[in-house]
């Protein structure tokens, strides 16, 4: 996760005015959706492409759009989840409003555990089963 935490404290993410109501609108409308983890995973897709294209560094792109493609059917079930989503939808507010702040530290701190708390919910799925 420390990886993650540099990308993002590298990441020099300044957000216009325009990306930012871009980036709550969507938040809004993925905190809307109920029972489709398809469209949820193409909202969610939009918001970090958004918050990404906002970065100087373009490095880390590539990287999370493989790894976001790898983990894919994952998603889906995290997704499927009703109470992911609102922790999802928070977590995307927090880091919107910390990025805004000038929080950057802070920001990854958020991103960071995110990333454990996805992983938490999901162990239990990717964990092979013993006969």
């Amino acid at each position: 996760m420390k990886a993650t935490q540099t990308h993002i404290q590298t990441l020099s993410i300044g957000l216009d005015d325009g990306t930012a109501a871009s980036l709550e609108a969507i938040n809004k409308k993925f905190s809307a959706v109920k029972r489709n983890p398809c469209k949820l995973i193409q909202l969610d897709g939009q918001w970090h492409t958004m918050l990404l294209d906002s970065s100087e560094n373009q490095a880390v792109r590539p990287v999370l759009a493989t790894l976001r493609h790898r983990i894919q059917r994952y998603e889906y079930a995290f997704m499927a989840r009703k109470h992911s989503v609102s922790e999802s939808a928070k977590e995307h507010k927090t880091i919107l409003d910390l990025i805004q702040d000038r929080k950057q530290k802070k920001a990854a701190q958020v991103v960071q555990a995110q990333w454990l708390n996805s992983l938490k919910i999901l162990k239990p799925l990717i964990k092979p089963k013993v006969d």
